[in-house]
């Protein structure tokens, strides 16, 4: 009965998480600290790296090694928006999201129209330099979503 209550709990977890949130998933070969620049000097914003926040996971099969991926994020109290950016791969290949290994990264937009702006800030993703794809993605698509939870 225990293990069903933790599901349970974890469903309502995530749910409560991606509540009022828009995923974009973008492709670019630019690494972590560079693609994040780039993006605060395109939509004059300041996504940052606290380490603290990046998420940490063991990796199955691999003598219980720690993986670290990198979370960069903004909050604009101004415009209600909060910006979350997730690096997809670890420096051994393993990925956060195995799902969607053609992606490199996930750029959460928390806001009251988080669909809307998820359209906006992905037509201007495609045509930034170094962008090579950027598409809304629906938390739904995703069998591993939890992993975003932070």
């Amino acid at each position: 009965m225990a293990a069903k209550k933790q599901i349970l709990q974890i469903a309502l977890l995530e749910e409560d998480f991606f509540d009022g949130a828009a995923l974009i998933g973008v492709a670019s070969p630019l690494p972590p600290s560079r693609f994040c620049a780039l993006l605060n000097r395109s939509f004059d914003v300041r996504l940052q790296r606290e380490p603290e926040q990046d998420l940490c996971m063991q990796m199955a099969g691999q003598g219980g090694t720690k993986r670290y991926f990198p979370v960069f994020q903004e909050r604009l109290e101004t415009e209600a928006l909060e910006m979350t950016l997730y690096r997809l791969k670890g420096i051994g290949g393993e990925m956060l999201l195995p799902e969607i290994p053609h992606l490199d990264y996930i750029w959460l937009l928390r806001s009251n129209t988080p669909e809307k702006d998820a359209e906006g800030y992905t037509a201007l993703l495609r045509r930034l330099p170094g962008v090579q794809m950027a598409q809304v993605i629906g938390v739904e698509q995703l069998r591993n979503a939890a992993n975003l939870v932070l």
